[in-house]
């Protein structure tokens, strides 16, 4: 009696199945190849390789009677092989030895017959979709049954024209049929072929993929390189999970190294810049050290002193004596007259509740002095009266025109707030004829206090009013007209000042020489106080309104041109001192 292995040997030879040995390392003993399926055919110079538990079969040929000969026009040999599976296209034969599960691995699964051969057809190729065909052509066949029988049926039930509903069904189907089996063997006819059977190939594994390189068919030596893809769809899926870890992890370390360099990039570059931005503070600092040392030399020239021309109700003409040497005393050269900057601080403001003002407190046994009209400005004439200001007495004066009277024989502000003393308070309520209710800090109350007894909290800013080269100016509008209107008694002390450019001279800090005249301001002149006449009694007479255009007429031409004017009802009279006497309608 043969024992099992020389059994196995046998029945594999008789059938021309290939046979197989397994040698235990553990027991060093060998064991034959036991599996259920169809073993693959006996062959010679096959492709075996080992993937994911699988053993995997192709190619390979018969032994025996190989001739070597030139094939005529080809660069290749003929051996006159044999190839087992036929040369059209490549099976592949899988020997599953993961069938038996994890609970009878390696001999116990063998044994057990859980071992199994498969000749599984690769996928997009006609093979695999042989199975299909096949099942669309049985159920054609089905179908063309069904037919006959629904015809044979509907002539014997006598069914007019010998058709039913059931026999249109069956019609149908077998048309949808037969569409099935023309369209998967067009698909069949439509997908190339697998790659040719060869034998003595080269071949490696890597991951799920099986290479082949080369080989020889009956008469040719192959070339190519052939891929065989076994990954399963969850195995690629999970493949596909992995690599994404491992490519979004390398992706995060090289963000963040690029992070890294970009951090050093910035930190290297904000060194750079605060380097050189220390530089250019140093340079600056040196800059700025030698601007102050020239700017800490002050101007040498002064402004010249202001002298008030003539003033009325809202206007007040000033001038001031032309400019004609230098800082160091050199004459100006001929059309280089310095510019002036005249500037000026008016005691106007406009008065509202709830204020906060100083108020000069007069005591109620003061006199007239302390209300009444006496409180107010007094009446001045309308004609504009020449400024005494020419004199020294009224060079630094604050507040009015000098220690004698004012206009028109009326006290200055200066000679009214003289003695008074200074304190704060606020503005409870306004009444007509510039008139304001007063509380002090103090809790007291004065009632019905006139406008010249109040100035602001805060002394008011300069105001620069002109620029240029004339040496007159006009300040106008320094008492509003609805002022005037309501207070025909109300006057402005106004501040003046002239500043001079093009007679300081300055330092070149390229050259490190003198240079000038330059654009430098010189020293503000001695400031001189003047104030406005209030409204001549003539003029209030009338409607203010009616009167403001004559007024003002008047006043113009006798400021420009000496001539003394007479206003009339029905036109203008006007008499100049050479005699002229036009009249004019």
């Amino acid at each position: 009696m043969e024992n099992q292995q020389d059994r196995h040997v046998s029945e594999g030879t008789r059938k021309g199945g290939m046979d197989g040995i397994i040698i235990d390392l553990n027991t060093r003993t060998y064991h034959p190849l036991e599996a259920r399926g169809t073993p693959p055919k006996a062959r010679a110079g096959s492709v075996i390789q080992i993937v994911a538990g699988r053993i995997l079969v192709f190619g390979g040929s018969k032994p025996g009677g190989a001739q070597a000969s030139a094939v005529s026009g080809a660069g290749a040999s003929s051996l006159g092989l044999e190839i087992v599976d036929g040369e059209d296209h490549m099976n592949v034969h899988v020997l599953d030895i993961l069938a038996a599960g994890p609970h009878r691995p390696g001999l116990r699964g063998m044994k057990t017959g859980a071992w199994r051969w498969l000749n599984p057809p690769a996928e997009e190729t006609p093979e695999w979709l042989e199975a299909s065909a096949v099942a669309a052509e049985t159920a054609v066949r089905r179908a063309q049954r069904q037919v006959v029988d629904a015809k044979a049926h509907a002539q014997v039930s006598g069914a007019p024209g010998g058709v039913t509903a059931a026999l249109y069904e069956s019609e149908a189907q077998f048309d949808v049929c037969k569409w099935r089996v023309s369209s998967i063997r067009a698909e069949q006819a439509s997908i190339a072929n697998p790659p040719l059977s060869r034998a003595y190939a080269g071949s490696c594994v890597m991951g799920y993929r099986v290479f082949i390189l080369g080989g020889w068919t009956r008469d040719t030596a192959m070339k190519d390189l052939v891929a065989l893809d076994l990954e399963q769809p969850d195995e690629r899926r999970r493949r596909f999970k992995e690599e994404f870890a491992l490519r979004l992890e390398r992706e995060t370390a090289a963000r963040a190294v690029e992070d890294a360099m970009i951090a050093r990039e910035r930190e290297f570059e904000l060194r750079l810049f605060l380097a050189k931005e220390r530089k250019r503070e140093a340079e600056e600092r040196k800059r700025m050290d030698d601007e102050h040392m020239f700017s800490s030399l002050p101007p040498l020239s002064q402004g010249p002193l202001v002298y008030m021309i003539q003033a009325n109700a809202h206007t007040i003409w000033v001038r001031w004596d032309p400019v004609t040497v230098d800082a160091w005393g050199n004459e100006l050269p001929d059309g280089k007259a310095p510019t002036y900057h005249l500037s000026m601080q008016s005691s106007y403001f406009v008065i509202v509740e709830d204020m906060r003002v100083q108020i000069a407190y007069m005591e109620k046994s003061s006199g007239a002095a302390g209300g009444g009209q006496a409180n107010m400005l007094g009446a001045a004439d309308d004609m504009s009266v020449e400024s005494a200001s020419t004199r020294t007495s009224q060079s630094y004066s604050t507040y009015g025109t000098g220690a004698g009277s004012g206009y028109g024989g009326r006290s200055s502000l200066k000679e009214k707030l003289k003695g008074l003393q200074w304190y704060y308070g606020y503005v409870k309520a306004v009444h007509d004829g510039g008139l304001f209710d007063i509380i002090y800090d103090d809790g007291a109350k004065e009632l019905k206090v006139p406008r010249w007894r109040i100035r602001p909290e805060k002394e008011p800013p300069w105001q620069l009013l002109y620029v240029g080269q004339n040496t007159k100016y006009e300040a106008q509008s320094l008492v509003p007209d609805f002022m005037l209107e309501s207070e025909p008694d109300a006057a402005v002390s106004v501040r003046f000042t002239v500043q001079t450019i093009g007679t300081e001279y300055g330092w070149d800090k390229t050259t490190r020489t003198v240079v000038g005249p330059t654009r430098e301001l010189s020293l503000h002149s001695p400031d001189h106080t003047f104030e406005t006449t209030g409204l001549n009694p003539q003029l209030r007479q009338g409607k203010w309104g009616s009167s403001r255009v004559k007024r003002a007429l008047k006043e113009a031409v006798l400021l420009d041109n000496g001539v003394q004017l007479n206003i009339e009802q029905k036109g203008l009279e006007f008499k100049a001192d050479r005699g002229v006497n036009v009249h004019f309608i």
